[in-house]
């Protein structure tokens, strides 16, 4: 039976809204850790304790894609250079209103930290 704090990380991956755990439940310090007592990938567990308007944008984006509503330009809105573009929110309660970056750019707006291999 997992643990109260475990329990709205659950209910979040089952499509129930719940509170976001801050920064990870009592005893994880890690969404690796986390994953691992659920069984669920370390991906699955990280987004499970972002935000959840986090990706109800992604969706958003996705599915305003598909139907044609919005356009992926073909070069960088930072560098201008023609690369495979990512969306990036500057404001999670306006799903649409995206920046088209490239990788590069992305990663100099979010750094992500150098991950340990064991």
């Amino acid at each position: 039976m997992p643990s109260p704090e475990q329990n709205n990380v659950v209910q979040r991956s089952r499509g129930r809204r719940g509170p976001v755990p801050k920064p990870y439940p009592a005893g994880f310090s890690s969404p690796t850790k986390l994953a691992r007592a659920m069984g669920i990938s370390r991906q699955r567990a990280g987004m499970l304790l972002q935000p959840p308007n986090k990706q109800r944008a992604r969706d958003a984006v996705r599915r305003a894609l598909d139907r044609g509503e919005l356009v992926r330009p073909r070069s960088c809105e930072s560098c201008q250079e023609a690369k495979k573009l990512q969306a990036h929110h500057d404001d999670y309660e306006r799903p649409l209103n995206v920046r088209w970056l490239c990788s590069k750019c992305h990663t100099q707006i979010h750094p992500h930290p150098k991950r340990k291999i064991n």
